[in-house]
C-alpha cells in the first residue's frame, strides 16, 4: 500500500494563500526546503524543516494561526512508509 500522509495548515484552519514569489506561504517553504536539500528527506523531515518557516512567514504577514501539521490521512489504508525526496543526481 502506498504511503498516505499530508501536510496541513492546522486543525480547522485554512491555508494562507499569500506568500513569497507568488506562492503560498506553504509552497514557498516547501520549494525552499526541497531546492536547498542535499540529501534524502522523508515527509517528517520535510515537515520539520518547513514548519518554522511557515509559522514565521505567516506571522510576518499578520496571521498567527498557521501551525502546520503532518499526519497519516485517516482511513486511507496507510500501512507505513513515506515518500523520500532526494536532490537530482543522487
Amino acid at each position: 500500500m502506498p504511503p498516505f500522509h499530508c501536510h496541513a495548515a492546522g486543525c480547522g484552519v485554512g491555508a494562507l494563500d499569500t506568500g513569497p514569489n507568488n506562492n503560498s506561504v506553504f509552497a514557498g517553504a516547501l520549494l525552499s526546503v526541497l531546492s536547498n536539500n542535499e540529501g534524502a528527506l522523508n515527509g517528517e523531515m520535510v515537515h520539520a524543516a518547513m514548519r518554522d518557516r511557515v509559522v514565521a512567514e505567516a506571522s510576518r504577514l499578520g496571521y498567527m494561526d498557521q501551525k502546520p501539521q503532518f499526519a497519516a490521512i485517516e482511513d486511507a489504508g496507510h500501512e507505513n512508509g513515506q515518500f523520500v525526496f532526494t536532490p537530482t543526481g543522487i
